[in-house]
């Protein structure tokens, strides 16, 4: 089943081309392509036409999408904890210890493989096209995309710093701060196939830091990214000598224990117009772990998140 993109013309777009009232609403070239090898993929009013049509304002232009197979994706039933939907967009609530994507020696217990499945259930393309990533240790709100539009839209938001995620993590040492921002470059690690380090010349990777509570030799700390590089809370902290409580690969491995790091805010912009604002409070096992060294996890959590970093 295919997709439509539908634009409201509004007064900024009264006598523009449509070209430029799609590049303005951020419609990606791939979807224009797409709409334009569609049979009436380009209809202004219900009226097919080209991108040099002249649109007024109040006028309805749609751009078919028919659905391609983007990807290789065995569909497994399992479950999801849904923490968002509409037409564009799935906001899902991942556990601990679950992979966002299958890899070597996993090709079905995987969230993607989950979303497949529930996905096909209701007649749609069986795909996953994450937004933000998490590791697999990491649990929290994990955005995806339902359509290539929804996916090129917040993408772009991503890019430009509109996509807002802030994490939860518990983290080992004394911090002489309550609030710091981190901006340090990170690359691969040479000889690993897996880790990364603070270096020069690496990627650009800026991190914001709050110390929420202090506790036994064990902090709270929310950080917000600026960037989105692989494992950069935890490769910033541990560049502190901060490392995340359970981080194997930064830190000290734990029998049994987890990195303990949880996306808990999200902010973004609906397609369908208005802002998306997201809260998911921390799980069993990292309440567990805070409790035992002093930190209650309670009720004053949500409303201090959102408070400006």
């Amino acid at each position: 089943m295919g997709k439509e993109i539908r634009i409201l013309v509004g007064p900024e777009g009264d006598g523009k081309a449509l070209r430029e009232i799609l590049r303005a609403a951020a419609v990606s070239s791939s979807a224009l392509q797409r709409a334009k090898k569609a049979e009436r993929g380009i209809l202004l009013d219900g009226r097919p036409v080209f991108v040099s049509a002249i649109a007024r304002e109040g006028q309805t232009v749609i751009l078919k999408q028919p659905e391609r197979a983007e990807q290789s994706l065995l569909p497994v039933q399992g479950e999801l904890r849904i923490a968002y939907e509409d037409e564009d967009l799935l906001v899902l609530n991942k556990p601990p210890r679950l992979s966002a994507h299958p890899g070597p020696g996993n090709k079905s217990e995987s969230l993607a493989n989950f979303v497949a499945a529930y996905l096909q259930a209701r007649g749609e393309a069986p795909v996953f096209r994450g937004v933000n990533r998490l590791d697999r240790t990491t649990s929290g709100l994990l955005a995806a995309a339902k359509h290539a539009h929804a996916q090129h839209f917040l993408a772009a938001q991503l890019r430009d710093g509109r996509f807002k995620r802030r994490y939860l993590g518990l983290f080992c040492g004394e911090p002489g701060f309550d609030e710091r921002e981190i901006d340090a470059p990170i690359a691969r690690k040479p000889g690993s196939a897996l880790a990364r380090e603070v270096r020069e010349g690496g990627a650009p990777a800026k991190t914001r830091l709050r110390v929420l509570r202090r506790g036994e030799g064990l902090h709270l700390g929310l950080f917000e990214l600026e960037s989105g590089r692989t494992h950069q809370i935890r490769v910033h902290m541990a560049h502190l000598g901060l490392p995340l409580l359970g981080d194997f690969l930064y830190g000290q491995e734990i029998e049994g224990q987890r990195c303990m790091l949880h996306a808990a805010l999200l902010r973004c912009e609906r397609l369908s117009g208005g802002e998306l604002r997201l809260f998911s409070p921390p799980p069993e096992d990292f309440c567990r772990v805070a409790g035992k060294m002093g930190i209650e996890i309670g009720s004053w959590m949500e409303e201090e998140l959102w408070r400006p970093l």
